[in-house]
């Protein structure tokens, strides 16, 4: 009974893992003569979304961006200036230009 227990759990922790990891699939060109933008906000909140805002913001380089922007609320507690930093560093990063927006920051 406990080892079947274990392997659910084994496998469940797997399964989320696994979505937590993988990234999207790969982009397609833009047509020729058109332009695309990101927008985004309210992300990353918890741990776990930091593990798939890293996967965001390596999809948004791959794609053929004008800009991206970002409607704010980039922050989960604690709320500090190094949050910021390290927010404001993966923005610059991007090889696209960002364009940030203060959203209600809940500090």
């Amino acid at each position: 009974m406990r080892r079947g227990i274990g392997c659910v759990a084994v496998s469940l922790i797997l399964v989320v893992a696994f979505f937590l990891t993988r990234g999207l699939d790969p982009p397609t060109p833009n047509p020729r003569g058109s332009f695309s933008f990101a927008v985004m906000g309210d992300a990353p909140y918890f741990w776990w979304e930091a593990l798939r805002f890293r996967l965001v913001l390596e999809d948004l380089d791959a794609h053929d961006l004008t800009s991206v922007i970002s409607i704010g609320d980039i922050v989960w507690r604690p709320c500090s200036d190094e949050m910021y930093r390290r927010t404001r560093e993966q923005f610059n990063g991007l090889r696209h230009p960002v364009v940030y927006t203060p959203g209600t920051e809940r500090c």
